[in-house]
């Protein structure tokens, strides 16, 4: 039952609408139904700030086992097309001029991606244990609010595709290449740029596409990443939640994962997506006949600050519809059976790369994942009959890339990807790394770029619109000024 329909159902109980009640009654009915909202007002808050009020996992999902037709993973490449960009408006002021121009991280790191002059950046890392002052209030500005609207009080910044220095982001080199429209077999290289970045030449001797533990984005003489470029480090690639490391990532003391963020979207709608707001479903907890023991899920609630009470009166999170939740099951689904798919179609360039040479040669667990699914069989989501599903599911709302007043929307292939890597990690299946075995939420310098470059597009693409803005617009390239002397 959602929040306003306590209160309904509280009148129609102690106040019936009939015309015969008499007056001498209606006030004291309204004082009745006063007390008796007051009342369900208070256990409705009760259950809220303890974790209680939404839906858990287990009360909307099953486990199902179904068999793959072994080609779903071509469905989630996005289609690239000629003027469809991830587009933010902002100026660049040369000399007494203001030329208009696009920020388009995604088709600048395509190009560059399958561009052979351009060499891979060493490392994606640079993490530093401390953030500045300044870093922090960029952050936030970037991120003014997390994923529930909430003014943030601390600097979780999860990161969907993992980063940091173990080899777990180097598992997801298909994901990050998937979400720019290149294709799965692509070489290896294109993959890698596409993941980490790349630079425009290579300035020293030193072999660029070597790997190396070095904690460094650049070698010496190496000129730095482009800015732009590597999906890690976009802006889309992460979401701001409180206790990240310990519910969606499953570090920390309780070692898996506990949380499910799914885009209420068609999968047409995640793959057409270029920057807007949209909806998601967050769901707590283990589905039902998961492999993991029960745990206290209204606890994974108080983790990520939903059980909140100042939440109650908050423009968002509100309730699901059962058609939102609905979208969101057939897209994790879609999700699930896609990554098994991907992960048993790997090459053996991809699985060679993304081996640990330090770890012992029998502990291969992406070469074990692969050779599970290369079975077919996969455990999805299903979605539990309608009369088990009384409570109320948890909906969040991200924002547009230009709204400065909300939580700019996580690439939705991203979030439903990492939400179905967790998922099939709920059910038993053997995945992708989830997350690095370093904090994923330390800040490396490519995304310091990627955020102040976010920062500076949309605060210009907020900027009030001159005559000459305007006139380019419609199609006059040297401005409105030039075109009125021009009839003059």
């Amino acid at each position: 039952m959602s929040r306003a329909c306590f209160a309904t159902a509280a009148y129609d109980q102690l106040c019936p609408h009939d015309v015969s009640v008499s007056l001498v009654y209606l006030p004291l009915a309204i004082v009745a139904s006063l007390c008796a909202y007051a009342l369900l007002n208070y256990d409705l808050k009760i259950a809220y700030i303890s974790g209680k009020y939404y839906a858990y996992t287990a009360n909307v999902w099953k486990i199902e086992e179904v068999k793959r037709n072994g080609n779903e993973w071509q469905s989630f490449l996005r289609s690239v097309r000629k003027n469809d960009a991830f587009k933010c408006r902002y100026a660049e002021t040369k000399s007494n001029s203001v030329e208009l121009i696009t920020n388009d991280p995604y088709g600048i790191t395509r190009y560059g991606a399958q561009n052979t002059n351009c060499a891979v950046t060493r490392s994606i890392t640079a993490a530093s244990s401390s953030t500045s002052q300044s870093e922090k209030i960029a952050r936030d500005a970037v991120w003014p609010k997390d994923i529930f609207g909430r003014k943030p009080y601390s600097q979780h910044i999860a990161h969907l595709i993992p980063a940091g220095k173990s080899v777990s982001h180097k598992q997801w080199l298909n994901v990050a290449a998937a979400v720019l429209g290149i294709q799965n077999d692509a070489d290896i290289t294109v993959k890698k740029k596409a993941a980490r970045g790349f630079i425009q030449e290579q300035t020293s001797p030193v072999e660029i596409t070597q790997e190396s533990g070095s904690n460094s984005d650049q070698r010496p003489n190496q000129q730095p990443k482009k800015p732009g470029t590597g999906v890690i480090h976009f802006v889309t690639n992460k979401i701001r939640l409180h206790n990240q490391e310990k519910t969606l990532d499953g570090k920390s003391d309780r070692k898996k994962p506990s949380l499910l963020i799914v885009p209420v979207l068609t999968l047409q709608g995640a793959k057409d997506w270029r920057g807007k707001g949209y909806s998601a479903i967050c769901l707590a907890g283990y589905p039902r006949e998961s492999v993991f023991d029960d745990i206290d899920t209204k606890g994974v609630y108080n983790d990520i600050g939903l059980a909140d009470s100042n939440l109650l009166t908050a423009r968002h999170p509100r309730d699901a519809k059962p058609e939102e939740v609905s979208m969101a099951s057939d897209l994790l689904r879609a999700a699930v059976l896609a990554l098994q798919d991907m992960i048993g179609s790997l090459s053996e360039d991809d699985l060679s790369y993304c081996e640990n040479p330090n770890e012992n040669v029998n502990k291969k667990p992406l070469r074990e994942a692969s050779e599970e699914a290369q079975k077919l069989l996969c455990k999805v989501p299903g979605q539990l009959p309608k009369h088990e599903t009384e409570q109320p599911v948890c909906l969040i709302t991200f924002g547009d890339h230009d709204n400065a007043d909300m939580h700019p929307a996580p690439d939705p292939l991203l979030l439903v990807l990492k939400a179905a890597n967790i998922f099939g990690i709920m059910a038993g299946m053997k995945m992708l790394a989830n997350a690095s075995s370093d904090s994923d939420s330390d800040i490396s310098i490519g995304d310091i770029i990627e955020e102040e470059a976010f920062l500076e597009a949309r605060e210009q693409a907020l900027r009030p619109k001159t005559w000459e803005d305007l006139a380019r617009g419609l199609g006059q390239p040297n401005g409105y000024l030039a075109s009125t002397k021009a009839s003059e």
